[in-house]
């Protein structure tokens, strides 16, 4: 099946999650780059890392964002994530504490 044909929120697309948890950390958008931070989203059960309100997960938690092509462009994945083949060329999120330190503690971030 070539990506063309899957859409967000197909069983195919689902499929294609790993459920590593890792998009479920906390992001910043600082000067249109995008940071992860060491917070964990609160709906994250750690071990194994699972969603515990995935499927309703907008509505629990509204500033989770369902991932779409837009916001997989936007660089929010990190490089082994299978939902990065609908935007290859996007950028890479990076650590929080490669923020200026300034930013980090106006933010109380913990690096």
């Amino acid at each position: 099946m070539t990506n063309s044909h899957i859409r967000p929120g197909t069983p195919e697309w689902e499929e294609l999650c790993q459920r590593c948890g890792r998009c479920c950390y906390e992001k910043l958008d600082y000067c249109g780059e995008i940071f992860y931070t060491a917070s964990p989203c609160p709906h994250l059960d750690m071990s194994p890392p699972r969603c515990r309100v995935y499927h309703n997960r907008t509505v629990k938690q509204p500033d989770c964002a369902a991932l779409t092509p837009d916001i997989i462009s936007m660089g929010v994945l990190p490089q082994d994530c299978p939902y990065r083949r609908f935007a290859p060329d996007s950028p890479l999120p990076k650590s929080s504490s490669e923020l200026p330190d300034e930013i980090r503690r106006q933010l109380n971030l913990d690096t």
